[in-house]
């Protein structure tokens, strides 16, 4: 089995290296292949890159019916 993957779009701007001198400074944009993804399809999105660090402490608690909804979703 082969699995090719093409890109959708790409970084601009941002930095080379990570290092720690005021990265609130640093501006940077994701441009998506146009296309690909027009405005409308992206509209009212707001597009953020997720990190165990953003989500909930401690326990997290949800009904079963959630599970099951998801369990194939990946």
């Amino acid at each position: 089995m082969s699995l090719t993957l093409a890109p959708i779009g790409r970084v601009v701007g941002g930095r080379d290296e990570a290092f720690d001198d005021g990265w609130g400074a640093v501006s940077v944009a994701i441009e998506l292949d146009a296309s690909r993804f027009t405005p409308d399809a992206l509209a009212g999105l707001d597009v953020k890159p997720y990190m165990r660090e953003f989500g909930p402490r401690g326990e997290v608690r949800q009904p079963a019916w959630s599970g099951e909804l998801m369990a194939e979703y990946y």
